[in-house]
């Protein structure tokens, strides 16, 4: 039970979109008129088919800005709600995939070069790497470190694991 929590705890720490700033996507979610968090407030109540007033009024100013059916808003809303970093990545190679790019590392580089940038995204893009391979090493090393360590304890008192 201390190992599960151990691993979900180290890898709650890692992020899949910490290296990108949510003004580096111009398809943010604060754009796209999302509320702050994926969560809405526990005072707002459902409506007959499950959208609280703030989901309604999100819905419609999608529909308003996208030029899109209430469906297609609905959908993009419900998969926004499931994932937002999911959807924000995803809108975001969209983007850069439309603007010609291979992918988005290299459409946010390559945009943030225009603003002159350029070499601080590189780096914060570096650092998120060396981070991410830190606390991957780290939980992998945790992993083994307890496998050994309930290996040897099962070795020394295997009535231990019965009781």
């Amino acid at each position: 039970m201390i190992l599960i929590t151990i691993i979900g705890l180290l890898l709650s720490c890692l992020s899949v979109s910490s290296w990108i700033q949510p003004s580096t996507l111009p398809h943010s979610s604060m754009k796209l008129g999302y509320p702050h968090s994926s969560s809405s407030s526990s005072s707002t109540k459902l409506n007959l088919f499950g959208w609280s007033e703030e989901d309604e009024h999100v819905i419609s100013n999608l529909m308003e800005k996208q030029n899109c059916s209430r469906e297609v808003a609905e959908k993009e809303y419900k998969a926004f709600k499931m994932n937002p970093n999911d959807y924000a990545l995803e809108k975001g190679e969209e983007y850069y995939a439309s603007l010609g790019y291979k992918s988005l590392m290299d459409g946010v580089v390559a945009e943030a070069e225009k603003d002159g940038r350029g070499e601080e995204v590189r780096e914060r893009i570096a650092k998120f790497k060396r981070d991410s391979q830190l606390k991957a090493y780290a939980v992998i090393g945790t992993v083994v470190v307890v496998f050994f360590a309930l290996k040897f304890q099962y070795e020394a008192d295997p009535s231990f694991f019965n009781k």
